[in-house]
């Protein structure tokens, strides 16, 4: 079978046009893809909506079409793993312990907070096509023999329709496997080697979490005129060496460290590794049947809502990139899960401003914005005056605005000076370094005024919204002036 959009290829059989597709969901019903290793068949396994009903079909019917599951050399070699059929699980709790310890099994984590993320990751797959509208990644980050394929083998197995890429895949058959099993892929180091694969990989890395924007174009080489639109949106668990140096990508990974085992964990993942991994998909499959249109209705409800993130988690002192990795698994999250989740959240925070040297600045900035805004009463910034309570020499206020000279603030984060000289100029490129921050990461104008002296622009609403420590949903409101 060519590498081609399978559920867009038709054949005729008895008069009868098929489409093959490993997952149809409508209203009514949901049908998954199973495949039975040992006969190795292919069926559809559906879920009745109404009546909980489970039975095994041949094939489907939506929307006039008839689908038909595909049996694919990827299923035969152990490429892309199915259940088998729907299997009881009793319990959330159960499942969850369950999973916990297959992967304690086959892969060892020192730490119990990052295996409690990596089974509620497993779990979120399972119903990340409600659809949520963006997706974090899981990602082990470590040198060369500390476990990370062992970790990602182990997690692919059982999450949702998991996908293993092999080193030596080229750039058409990645791109094809995304788009038509549209499951959880595990990407190893071994397809950074190759540098068109690194490229294709980096692509879909890059627009691959988010809904909205989660498709891969390419030119169609038989026809320049012609664009592939191939889908790549979804979970992924990943390994890689050291840090990308996209600060954006790396931000939307919940990164665990990888270290090397101290304790004696299989060495080979052969015959028992699958029996138990299938086992688990089957339970994870009821899981998904019973849950995915609860979820969906509270996707639906909630996602859009404004603090949302704090209503699952609590305030916390991080940027709105990492409160949207976050929010996913909050949203099936346990309260022990969350303290988990917001540990992680805090060091992917820390992280992030280690590796970008403005977020320091742009942290420190912040803390003097607010107690700039703690010196002054908010309700007297709309006089033409400056005759204000806590009003610095050399503050303005004019039309409800607060104007704080720029060089003020600048001034504290210059060394003490070794001559006039070196001070002066310091302060000038330290007064152009925080003037793009705050224009350009928190949303504050910077405007020349009086004597061609700069001055930072704090009107009543920012004020408000600092004193409440609210500044991001601030910033987030102001157009560019």
């Amino acid at each position: 079978m060519g590498l081609r959009r399978l559920e867009e290829k038709s054949s005729k059989g008895k008069g009868e046009e098929k489409l093959y597709k490993p997952h149809v969901i409508t209203a009514d019903y949901i049908a998954e893809q199973g495949y039975d290793p040992e006969k190795r068949e292919t069926y559809y396994i559906v879920y009745q909506k109404e009546t909980e009903e489970i039975t095994i079909e041949p094939s489907v019917k939506a929307e006039g079409k008839t689908y038909w599951p595909l049996l694919h050399q990827d299923l035969t070699t152990n490429q892309v793993f199915l259940p088998s059929k729907a299997e009881e699980y009793h319990s959330d709790t159960q499942l969850f312990k369950e999973e916990e310890d297959f992967l304690n099994h086959w892969h060892e984590e020192r730490f119990k907070a990052e295996r409690s993320i990596d089974v509620a990751y497993v779990a979120i797959t399972h119903l990340f096509d409600v659809p949520l509208p963006e997706i974090p990644y899981r990602r082990r980050l470590a040198t060369f023999g500390k476990g990370k394929s062992a970790a990602g083998q182990a997690m692919v197995v059982t999450s949702y329709c998991g996908m293993l890429l092999a080193g030596m895949d080229s750039e058409a058959s990645i791109r094809w496997t995304f788009d038509f099993w549209r499951g959880t892929p595990f990407i190893d180091e071994a397809d950074f080697a190759v540098s068109d694969i690194y490229s294709t990989i980096m692509k879909i890395l890059n627009v691959g979490f988010s809904n909205l924007g989660g498709w891969y174009k390419s030119q169609d080489p038989n026809d320049p005129a012609k664009v592939r639109i191939q889908r790549v949106f979804g979970p992924k668990i990943l390994a890689t060496r050291q840090r990308w140096k996209d600060l954006a990508l790396e931000s939307r990974a919940l990164t665990a460290m990888g270290y090397e085992a101290l304790n004696q964990i299989p060495l080979f993942r052969h015959k028992q590794f699958l029996e138990q991994a299938l086992r688990l998909r089957n339970k994870w499959l009821m899981w998904r049947f019973r849950n995915w249109y609860r979820f969906k209705e509270l996707v639906e409800k909630k996602i859009e809502k404004p603090g949302l993130f704090e209503e699952l988690y609590g305030e916390m002192p991080i940027r709105n990139r990492v409160k949207q990795i976050l929010i996913p698994l909050g949203l099936i999250a346990s309260e022990d899960l969350k303290r988990n989740l917001k540990t992680s959240g805090l060091s992917l925070e820390e992280t992030l401003a280690t590796l970008d040297e403005e977020s320091q600045y742009e942290l420190l900035l912040r803390e003097e914005l607010k107690e700039i805004a703690n010196a002054v009463k908010v309700s007297e910034v709309n006089e033409v005056s400056h005759n204000i309570g806590g009003l610095k020499e050399g503050w303005r206020v004019d039309k409800g605005i607060l104007k704080v000279p720029l060089r003020e603030i600048s001034e504290k984060f210059v060394d003490e000076p070794t001559s006039s000289k070196t001070y002066e100029g310091e302060v000038s490129k330290v007064g152009k370094q925080l003037a793009a921050i705050l224009r350009d990461r928190i949303g504050v104008r910077v405007k020349v005024g009086t004597g061609n002296k700069r001055f930072v622009y704090i009107d009543r609403d920012l004020l408000g919204a600092l004193k409440h420590a609210n500044l991001a949903n601030y910033a987030n409101s102001q157009v560019a002036d």
